[in-house]
């Protein structure tokens, strides 16, 4: 059982409710150093933590929290980021409806909670949604 095996789940569901019109990355092209080259618009999935709700045993309940960063490119106004601000709320929006309540098999039902602020950078734009789940596992290792 892969712990982290909701990312590409999600990454699925993204791709499909929003091509073509925005792209799904790796938290790894967020990047830095590759900024430049960030396709845009594009949702990065990102994990957040995961913490024990409850323990019987060797099974457990998790928490998990991932985080859908939405990054918008738009240098119309950079000194105010109203065009990378406009643009963006119509992606977090598609993302919202998209994940907020979707039952995944194996990792329960996803809901948006609260999430950080944004950041707006020479009008390339980045703003979090924040999603937990809660599932359970048995912790027992299988023998090979």
């Amino acid at each position: 059982m892969n712990f982290l095996g909701l990312r590409p789940l999600l990454a699925q569901r993204l791709e499909e409710a929003l091509h073509p019109h925005a792209a799904v990355i790796h938290a790894a092209e967020l990047h830095e150093s590759v900024r430049n080259a960030l396709r845009t618009p594009a949702v990065a999935l990102v994990y957040g933590e995961s913490r024990v709700v409850e323990r019987q045993g060797r099974r457990v309940s998790w928490e998990q929290t991932w985080h859908a960063v939405v990054v918008v490119r738009n240098v119309s106004d950079v000194r105010s980021g109203s065009g990378v601000i406009d643009e963006a709320g119509e992606l977090m929006h598609r993302v919202i409806a998209t994940l907020d309540g979707l039952s995944v098999p194996k990792f329960g039902q996803l809901a948006v909670t609260d999430a950080r602020g944004h950041m707006i950078q020479d009008g390339l734009g980045f703003f979090p949604i924040t999603f937990k789940t809660t599932f359970a596992r048995d912790m027992t290792c299988a023998s090979s």
